[in-house]
């Protein structure tokens, strides 16, 4: 049986979009249904298949058996895209009052809008995937290691906000010692233009 060619990850990404949620007239609407819980569950039953099928405890082998692989590989793209997009998520959430966090945010956004203009284009190139399993548990070992600096970047970004919540801290702590003073230092003005006017008041 042949194996799946991989694409670059951005190709496989989307592609992962098109075979996961099924006719393009409902593909978006089926993606938001659709958790990463029930893509594991769905990716355990396909790996599960694939290995009766090659130890010959299955007689669907031919283009059932490529069909299954085919998914297995795709919806293991799609299940690392649902695992960035709850990381993009819980980042939101930590920070939602931060403005730079925002146009991250709308970064990201624009970035899946040029993935669905995409999906046209590279559902034409769906029958040419193939490669062998070692090639592609390669990649996934690499997707794998980019949610970890997507980990990363979120601890350094809790991390940054915390340094900016101490210094805001550090600031109104100050704000607050140049108010007393200058409150302190508007009563002595007072007092002394009340001792001024006494003294001339005896003379």
């Amino acid at each position: 049986m042949k194996t799946m060619k991989l694409l670059p990850l951005k190709i496989a990404v989307t592609s992962a979009l098109i075979v996961g949620l099924g006719a393009a007239s409902t593909a978006n609407a089926q993606a938001r249904d659709r958790s990463l819980d029930q893509v594991q569950a769905k990716l355990a039953e396909l790996a599960e298949k694939i290995e009766k099928n090659k130890n010959g405890q299955n007689g669907q082998n031919g283009q059932n058996g490529q069909k299954d692989y085919n998914q297995y590989l795709l919806l293991s793209q799609y299940a690392n895209v649902l695992t960035m997009e709850e990381l993009n998520n819980n980042v939101v959430k930590n920070s939602s009052s931060i403005e730079t966090l925002d146009n991250d945010i709308a970064w990201l956004n624009d970035n899946l809008i040029d993935l669905d203009k995409e999906v046209g284009v590279l559902s034409r190139d769906i029958g040419s995937l193939h490669d062998d399993v070692a090639q592609n548990q390669a990649d996934i070992a690499q997707n794998n290691e980019s949610i970890e600096d997507l980990y990363d970047f979120g601890r350094e970004v809790a991390e940054s906000i915390g340094e900016i919540h101490a210094h805001n801290e550090a600031q109104n702590e100050t704000l607050k010692d140049l108010i007393t003073n200058s409150v302190k230092n508007t009563d002595n003005i007072d007092k002394n233009k009340a001792d001024i006017q006494a003294l001339e008041n005896k003379s």
